[in-house]
């Protein structure tokens, strides 16, 4: 996909509820609607769909992932699974969760398949919209830097700093 273009997203239903596909690129364009869509599903569609509530992000179509997005997952995972209920997986190869996970070590702490679940819907495009507040972004973005800097490893310190400026220039927004 061409710079400044979205990445194609589609919703489908599938045997354990809904299933979100990346194809290509997730930044943070798309990130936060990937996340608004999911944290609606599971906090409210879900028990309408009698027992089968659980939401699979399919990457195996996914060629990156912006930190952005890392900590977006990070999000899900943190806010929707326990222990014996995982309520958001993600689905993809095993190469490609190394390739896209491992480099941020995500690939040891979020839940994962190797498989993808049968849908049971054609796909249902998810589309980004061209227009964004850029305090709501700029407050996502700093919330999946947070995330990915309470993960700890080796780039913990350049997320934490990465979420303090974006706090400081939201601040100095707000008072403006």
């Amino acid at each position: 996909m061409p710079d400044g273009h979205p990445t194609p997203l589609e919703v489908l239903t599938c045997e354990t509820g809904c299933l979100v596909r990346v194809i290509g690129r997730g930044t943070m364009r798309e990130s936060r609607l990937v996340h608004q869509f999911i944290e609606r599903y599971l906090d409210d569609a879900a028990p309408k769909h009698q027992g089968s509530d659980c939401a699979t992000l399919d990457l195996s179509l996914c060629e990156r992932l912006d930190s952005t997005f890392l900590g977006a997952l990070v999000d899900l995972h943190k806010r929707h699974n326990q222990p014996g209920k995982l309520r958001f997986i993600i689905s993809a190869p095993t190469q490609v969760q190394r390739s896209l996970l491992g480099v941020a070590r995500l690939d040891r702490i979020l839940a994962t398949r190797t498989d993808t679940p049968t849908c049971l819907s054609e796909p249902t495009p998810l589309t980004v919209s061209d227009t964004v507040d850029p305090g709501e972004l700029g407050a996502h973005v700093l919330e999946c830097h947070r995330r990915l800097a309470e993960q700890g490893g080796p780039s913990a310190e350049a997320f934490a700093r990465v979420a303090d400026v974006l706090e400081q220039e939201l601040n100095a927004r707000v008072r403006s």
